[in-house]
């Protein structure tokens, strides 16, 4: 958020003197920017960097500055504002910068895969004089492209600025219910949407810990959606009808369905209820009898069961990988006991490392895969035996 909130009349003037006299010390002519860490009234310097940073996107659309062109005549010896491109332009008075992660924010896991459909818009703007905003979506994935799980995860970023903080935050989160960014992957708009949402947030009263310590997002969709995810994978799966049954939404227009890999299809299409309501649909196959389906800015995984057949004995315990990614890690041997919670064997997904483990001491009886082998999500890793106590 830009500018900075809460900042007291001391701390500024202690930041702005410490740019002066930092900038002054320094033989060096061109744009750099110094970080500061504030506690209260208290200002202290954290670094000093001779280049732009990665949020002066954002800054420059609330200054009005061009950080980019000032830099190019600062190179060539030229006057600042020697020419008219170089002027400031027309800025907003407050900014948002958001970042959507490739991750299931509900489990906090890392999310690759592939994109198969893309929201169109990519700019929004209001001129009105109490309605006057802008936004853009700069999107780095393309239908048909994909997250690989050596990747990083972000996918995109949106700025959004308004007269004031509480304009651009609102104006954010309408924005971030357009966006439709969907596949096998899992994005994390709605995660965005309810921080922005949380009264903290729009008093600018939040803390570095504030996300893990104070913040509970929502963890599943309401209860009533539970069937209807199940109804759009019936159709994906040609045993659904056209009306979505329970509940009172049906399709707007025959579900679309498009011809995936291996003869699996996927199937798109847009639901509507009462009052209006429409909500996108997206039912993308992973693997047989595996789905990834969204509704709205709700994603779940869905697997098709068979009916359950008795077993005389217990079945075997097994490790499923919780995310797409590469073996990082195996811990034990084959044979080896392995305590409560200890990782048995890591993942690396987008460049977060995730171990895997289970609450109960267990012997393990084979590991499944080879270190750097890419797993998908669901796959089997390694069969247990429990260890009776």
């Amino acid at each position: 958020i830009c500018p900075a909130q809460r900042l007291s009349d001391q701390a500024e003037r202690q930041v702005t003197e410490a740019i002066r006299r930092l900038a002054e010390a320094f033989n060096y002519v061109g744009l750099g920017c110094f970080e500061f860490l504030v506690d209260d009234s208290q200002a202290y310097v954290v670094s000093g960097t001779a280049r732009l940073n990665t949020g002066f996107h954002l800054w420059e659309r609330v200054a009005g500055t061009q950080a980019v062109s000032w830099q190019l005549a600062a190179q060539q010896a030229r006057p600042a504002w020697a020419e008219p491109e170089l002027r400031p332009v027309r800025a907003t008075a407050a900014g948002i910068a958001l970042r959507i992660y490739a991750e299931d924010s509900r489990l906090q896991l890392p999310s690759p895969g592939s994109v198969f459909e893309l929201s169109d818009q990519r700019r929004w703007e209001g001129k009105g004089p109490k309605t006057a905003f802008s936004a853009e979506l700069d999107l780095r994935v393309s239908p048909g492209g994909r997250v690989a799980s050596s990747q990083y995860g972000l996918v995109g970023m949106l700025w959004a600025g308004a007269p004031t903080v509480t304009e651009a935050l609102r104006v954010a989160t309408s924005i971030l219910g357009e966006v439709w960014i969907a596949g096998s992957l899992q994005t994390n708009e709605r995660f965005l949407a309810e921080l922005l949402s949380h009264p903290w947030v729009s008093e600018g009263v939040f803390y570095a810990g504030f996300v893990d310590e104070e913040f509970i997002p929502s963890s599943a969709p309401p209860e009533s959606w539970v069937p209807l995810f199940a109804s759009v994978a019936g159709v994906a799966l040609r045993i659904g009808a056209k009306k979505i049954s329970p509940g009172p939404l049906s399709w707007i227009t025959e579900p679309q369905k498009s011809l995936m890999k291996e003869g699996r299809e996927a199937v798109s299409g847009v639901l509507q209820g009462d009052a209006g309501v429409r909500l996108r649909v997206l039912a993308y196959p992973i693997e047989d009898q595996q789905w990834c389906i969204r509704i709205g800015d709700w994603t779940l995984r869905l697997k098709e069961w068979a009916s359950p057949v008795r077993q005389s004995a217990p079945a075997t315990p097994r490790l499923l990988a919780q995310v797409q990614g590469q073996v990082h890690a195996i811990r034990y041997r084959t044979g080896d006991v392995v305590p409560p919670h200890e990782p048995i064997l890591i993942l690396n997904s987008l460049g977060i490392l995730v171990p895997h483990s289970v609450p109960i001491a267990v012997r393990l009886k084979q590991i499944g895969v080879q270190p750097d082998q890419e797993v998908l999500w669901g796959s089997e890793l390694a069969t247990l035996e429990r260890i009776n106590e």
